[in-house]
């Protein structure tokens, strides 16, 4: 079951464009988290998809996005935009 996820979440990933809904983006996230599988992808890469969740002034879903940052393992790679996000 693992696997296919992993599988699913790679072809998702793939299928992500600048041009992506932020809510498309907000939900591969979360399958990530909720599958366990944030641990099977490059930091780095994570954070250029998380990162797609700020146009700007405009931020999709402020409040949940701490904890999607830390349920990622992200919070070393931004610790400076954790303490902004939990702000807001």
């Amino acid at each position: 079951m693992k696997e296919e996820a992993i599988n699913f979440a790679n072809l998702w990933k793939s299928r992500l464009t600048d041009s992506s809904k932020p809510s498309q983006v907000f939900d591969s996230l979360k399958f990530l988290v909720v599958y366990g599988l944030a641990s099977c992808f490059d930091a780095v890469q994570l954070l250029s998809v998380f990162e797609r969740l700020y146009n700007g002034d405009d931020i999709y879903e402020p409040e949940q996005n701490p904890n999607l940052c830390r349920a990622l393992g992200l919070e070393d790679k931004i610790p400076g935009m954790l303490s902004l996000l939990s702000f807001l």
